[in-house]
């Protein structure tokens, strides 16, 4: 974000006395001021695992509970209740008391909240959030999902809030910048060892309990390592510079070609043959053509455009177990195929982008007649392959 105040931040940190709760809270090491105690009020807490966050976030204010005892931390938040939260959390690192007005007649009740956020906070993501909670298709009473939580936290919180405490460049599944941020200084660790995010899951009132303390209480936050995944090494057992591959006469490194064959063993479910037929086939219509195409008719790409597609490949090494040469040239390939459409659109306004694509075909189809399998690719075990990526959560970071 984005949002560069803070403002009262230790205000006021000293206001309880208190009888001691089941999970004590030290308000000088809490980013908001202690409003109300918690003493165990919610009884299907007791024992769980977000206890402690939720007695952090019932005392400063962030969270209630589903009633006056239960919290139901399995529970779903919808996108119209993550707005109050992270309106409620901007008011109070503002300074302000975190209470809202009630709805002006024949408004939503969340409508105070989304507004105080429109009007103090400039962040893309949150604004573009917000615009889509009304209207014909309204998002407001729909589940919210793990991504637009982080998105609207990060949205709200400054720049420097949150320290890097985990050497973190790249989570498996996701490439976002606001996930990556949240990594780093320990607010999110994933589900399971190798640091899955899994964005688009419904987010529960207990997983966001847990971010929300762990911004608050800087003690809560998780210093981890991810386990370490090489979808070649891992998941193929292979080197990612070994050929599995030449089309048209040249190799085809395991690094690029990969991706293409591990989903379509998941998609053959283990059968070798059709797997690797398929993973040529694709490979040869969706990532080989647009080279050959712009090497006959003179395409290249800027050197802004090189220099932009170098950087979000190296922001995106390690994603789904692949490495920045990967990246690039998948990236490539999507710049290639816009500037050879404007070509073939300069040549023809007309029927340019109906060539474009014949001729795309035809070069599909004569790459996959030269295409074959190197004899390294021939020996693998792929079923064993199959066996090994279905132990991992891969096939879940490719789902999402």
């Amino acid at each position: 974000m984005k949002h560069t105040r803070i403002c009262g931040l230790l205000a006021a940190l000293a206001l309880t006395a208190a009888l001691t709760p089941p999970v004590p809270v030290d308000a000088a090491e809490l980013l908001l001021p202690v409003r109300q105690e918690y003493s165990g009020q919610f009884r299907d807490l007791t024992g769980s695992w977000c206890e402690d966050a939720v007695s952090v976030c019932y005392e400063t204010g962030l969270l209630t509970g589903r009633t006056p005892d239960r919290f139901d931390a399995s529970g779903t938040l919808t996108c119209a209740q993550i707005t109050a939260v992270s309106a409620r959390l901007l008011a109070l690192l503002n300074g302000e008391d975190g209470s809202f007005p009630a709805p002006a007649a024949g408004e939503a009740w969340y409508q105070p909240y989304a507004a105080y956020l429109a009007a103090n906070c400039q962040d893309g993501t949150v604004r573009s959030f917000l615009s889509h909670l009304g209207g014909a298709d309204p998002q407001s009473g729909r589940p919210c999902v793990r991504r637009n939580f982080a998105a609207l936290l990060s949205g709200v919180l400054p720049e420097d809030a949150l320290a890097a405490m985990n050497d973190i460049s790249v989570v498996i599944d996701s490439a976002d910048t606001d996930v990556v941020r949240f990594y780093r200084a320990g607010i999110l660790s994933g589900t399971d060892a190798y640091g899955t995010f899994r964005g688009e899951n419904p987010l529960t009132r207990g997983a966001a309990a847990a971010m929300l303390a762990r911004i608050v209480d800087p003690r809560q936050r998780l210093r981890f390592t991810p386990q370490p995944f090489d979808l070649c090494r891992d998941g193929l057992g292979v080197e990612p510079n070994a050929a599995l591959l030449t089309v048209n006469g040249e190799e085809v490194p395991a690094e690029l070609f990969a991706q293409r064959l591990c989903q379509s063993l998941l998609q053959w479910n283990g059968n070798a043959e059709k797997a690797a037929a398929d993973a040529i086939r694709l490979w040869c219509k969706y990532d080989a053509p647009f080279r050959a195409l712009a090497a006959e008719t003179g395409v290249v790409l800027s050197d802004g455009e090189r220099s932009a597609v170098a950087a979000e490949a190296q922001a995106r090494d390690g994603l789904l177990g692949s490495g920045a040469a990967y990246w690039r040239y998948s990236l490539e390939n999507v710049s290639l195929n816009l500037a050879l459409v404007r070509h073939y659109t300069e040549l023809d306004w007309k029927q340019g982008e109906y060539n474009y694509h014949q001729e795309l075909e035809a070069r599909a189809a004569a790459l996959e007649q030269s295409a074959a399998q190197t004899e390294l690719l021939r020996g693998l075990d792929l079923r064993a392959a199959y066996s090994r990526l279905k132990d991992t959560p891969y096939p879940v970071w490719v789902v999402e």
